[in-house]
């Protein structure tokens, strides 16, 4: 705990360093994740987000189910850290949640998909979701994606 303390407490974390704790730091990460500090909380799911495994993408998988929004973007950023197959079902949870913010982290952390599903997921945001700048961004998204 108290490596994964000393990356996580700084102010700028060195991810490319802290994620070299592997999965051996998961529950420590966890144990952080779930904790009452949403500062150290969003850097430990992030941090998961970038060590490979099942353990990791339940810290992650966990988050994007907190009632905390910043909880939940932090899942959604994570996203673009981990594989299609890995983050999939995250990625669909939180592309339909109801704060514009993550779904809009949501959609740019999609960027590497190549699924059916994702695409279809992202063209039918481009032409319905309530928000303008989303369904801009899910337009130019889609036209990435597609290339």
């Amino acid at each position: 705990m108290k490596d994964v303390r000393a990356f996580l407490d700084a102010e700028e974390v060195d991810y490319d360093s802290a994620k070299k704790l592997g999965p051996a730091a998961l529950p420590f990460i966890q144990a952080l994740a779930e904790g009452g500090d949403m500062a150290l909380a969003t850097k430990a799911v992030y941090l998961a987000s970038l060590i490979k495994g099942a353990a990791a993408k339940n810290i992650v998988e966990r988050a994007a189910q907190s009632p905390e929004a910043l909880l939940r973007v932090t899942a959604a950023s994570g996203i673009k850290n981990m594989t299609e197959k890995q983050s999939g079902k995250i990625f669909f949870a939180l592309v339909d949640d109801n704060d514009p913010g993550i779904r809009k982290m949501a959609i740019k952390s999609a960027a590497h998909f190549s699924s059916k599903k994702a695409i279809a997921k992202i063209d039918a945001c481009s032409r319905l979701d309530k928000e303008p700048f989303l369904r801009a961004l899910a337009t130019r998204q889609l036209q990435l994606m597609k290339k």
